[in-house]
């Protein structure tokens, strides 16, 4: 989980007041930045107001609102640390798994969001939590974030939800600050990446149902990740059986749990929800990712279909790209795309690896690729990821997630001080599972800026004695043992060292 708001409404792009349409919801307060501080601006809402419903008590007799505050433990063993995000149905705390400290583990750091809203009061709201959870729990991918557990607090009857933590800052408030749209370097990647996570879930039978830029956090290594994978369909469910609140002025209007201005007509219909109707949200958050805006600026489908909107053509966006957004778009679900994976293929076209096995066939040379393809496979993973238990999944996507940032914080800085640390958080994935290729590739990269930095060295004895304590961290898989250019390398000063 971020240090941003992840239930927060979509933060309007920067238009001119005339542009927008009267009746627009007033735009969601920022939330608290990764530091600690409030953003300017931004309010504390009070929580379990008076007119919400029964309020949890602190002890019994006391009829008080339980304000969440720094230091509360929940169930026990959830710390709550520090507020970093606030939105429609909650609050987000950066908190410490006690346990897991206990234990010595890595990682005891995780995001608990606190469920305040109307739906944590309703009598079905746990039943209905924890099964989606059981579901989204299933989601080990590296663009999605992994949940941990969903339960109800027993001293203060709080709903909430235990989910990694994620460094970055969510989507909407890259795009408010952005106004103009993110450009193709940064933003082709993050609706790849967007596309790869909901392909994942659509295979495994699950469909987001609220997708949208406040639901999409952006790491510092610049990967996107999804969040709150089944919150909508809990409350479209016990919406089913429980009035729906009247939209509050500081919220985008929820219709069955999803938000109106990225909901396909058949969600607005009530329709049960298919992989389709995330296509369609996956078109609207691509546009403003590089257009920097709504397509329809934040009108419903159903208002867009009848004044005949049609969304201009984006000229940042190359002819692949653009007909497969434009195909997301469409409002009968029978004419867009049928799942994220073939959005996604259409919106990647065929790559330079694809092109060359193309044209390998053509000229008549089967064998070689054939060859290839099998030195691919064999020179993978033995098992496959999928059918890793999802807690050593879980490790192994924060184990690469840090090797990454870091990898990026060095190239970024040139200080290679934390590239020991790299090395160990991918040789800890490696080790968990073997030939790992995301691991390989993280290891890989740490020798290359290990032995650039080594070559720019006037002292050959003080860049050996680095690239040999680079080999000693590595002692989970024993990966550089056999590195053949960390190998060379450090033969090389051997013989230029004193």
């Amino acid at each position: 989980m971020s240090s941003e708001d992840p239930d927060a409404t979509r933060l309007r792009g920067k238009e001119p007041k005339a542009t927008r349409p009267s009746a627009a919801p007033t735009r969601m307060r920022s939330p608290a930045p990764e530091g600690g501080s409030a953003a300017p601006g931004t309010r504390v809402r009070p929580h379990f107001e008076a007119d919400s419903g029964p309020r949890p008590t602190d002890e019994v007799g006391r009829d008080e609102p339980i304000v969440p505050r720094a230091g509360m433990v929940l169930q026990g063993h959830y710390r709550l640390d520090r507020l970093i995000g606030e939105g429609a149905m909650g609050q987000v705390w950066r908190a410490r798994d006690l346990l897991t400290e206990e234990a010595g583990e890595r990682d005891a750091d995780v995001a608990v969001k606190l469920f305040v809203s109307d739906f944590a009061r309703d009598p079905n709201a746990l039943v209905l939590m924890q099964r989606e959870t059981s579901r989204a729990q299933r989601l080990a991918h590296p663009n999605i974030v992994n949940v941990h557990v969903f339960d109800r607090d027993e001293r203060t009857g709080m709903l909430f939800m235990v989910m990694e933590l994620v460094e970055g800052q969510p989507l909407d408030k890259l795009l408010f600050d952005a106004s103009a749209g993110l450009g193709r370097k940064q933003g082709v990647p993050l609706i790849l990446g967007i596309a790869d996570g909901l392909a994942y879930a659509h295979s495994k039978g699950i469909v987001h149902c609220d997708l949208k830029p406040g639901n999409i956090l952006v790491t510092r290594a610049g990967i996107a990740k999804i969040l709150d994978f089944g919150i909508a369909q809990a409350v479209q469910l016990a919406d089913a059986n429980t009035p729906a609140p009247a939209a509050s002025a500081a919220q985008e209007p929820l219709i069955s749990g999803y938000t109106v201005a990225y909901a396909s007509l058949e969600a607005l219909s009530g329709q049960a929800a298919q992989p389709a109707d995330d296509v369609f949200a996956l078109g609207l958050v691509a546009y403003e990712i590089i257009g920097g805006h709504h397509p329809f600026r934040h009108e419903s489908a159903d208002v867009a279909r009848k004044e005949g909107r049609k969304p201009p053509r984006l000229a940042e966006l190359r002819g692949h790209e653009w007909r497969a957004v434009s195909r997301a778009l469409e409002f009968d679900r029978q004419q867009r795309w049928p799942s994220a994976a073939q959005f996604r293929k259409a919106f990647a076209g065929t790559s330079r690896a694809q092109k060359f096995l193309i044209t390998a066939v053509a000229l008549l040379v089967p064998v070689t690729v054939l060859l290839a393809y099998r030195y691919y496979v064999a020179s993978g993973p033995a098992v496959a990821f999928d059918e890793l238990p999802p807690r050593t999944r879980a490790e192994i996507l924060k184990s690469l997630a840090s090797g990454n940032e870091t990898l990026e914080y060095v190239r970024r800085t040139r200080d290679l001080g934390p590239l020991d640390d790299a090395a160990i958080a991918f040789d800890h994935a490696y080790a968990l599972h073997p030939r790992n290729r995301e691991a390989s590739r993280g290891l890989d990269s740490t020798v290359k800026l290990a032995i650039e930095w080594a070559e720019g060295r006037p002292d050959a004895g003080s860049a050996l004695q680095e690239l040999r304590k680079l080999t000693a961290v590595t002692t989970e898989s024993r990966y550089y043992e056999h590195n053949a250019a960390l190998e060379a390398e450090i033969d090389k000063l051997s013989r230029l060292a004193p």
